[in-house]
């Protein structure tokens, strides 16, 4: 498992209080948690680090999600979704490649008139 990291004022990559403990775990903690519990302090940290460590990775996640435009495609021969609008108004998408100065993929049938315009990060789970 990867290690869980967090950013808080200005430091990045802090690692996540209580690791051993699952976010279910942390989150009962929390709910259980009363005022004079000796551990108060702890478990506050632990839900603290949780919160941002969440956030980070949604962050991480949704700007996987985000179209981009195709003048920022990779230049190194990654593999990458790219969209495409043709002429008649259908959405096609195709995993292609930057490729001796252009946009290459294996169907190029779609895009006889007009290259894609935007790509998106192809994730592992979908090479696979």
């Amino acid at each position: 498992m990867h290690k869980r990291t967090y950013d808080h004022n200005g430091h990045t990559d802090l690692e996540i209080s209580c690791p051993d403990l699952s976010d279910e775990q942390v989150a009962n903690r929390v709910r259980m948690l009363m005022r004079g519990d000796l551990d108060h302090e702890l478990v506050c940290q632990a839900a603290r680090d949780r919160i941002k460590c969440l956030m980070k990775e949604k962050a991480e996640l949704e700007s996987q999600l985000t179209w981009r435009p195709i003048e920022t495609i990779p230049k190194d021969g990654t593999e990458v979704l790219c969209r495409h609008v043709g002429k008649d108004g259908v959405v096609r998408v195709s995993i292609a490649r930057w490729h001796e100065g252009q946009v290459h993929a294996p169907d190029f049938t779609y895009w006889a008139h007009d290259l894609p315009k935007f790509w998106i990060p192809l994730s592992a789970r979908f090479a696979e």
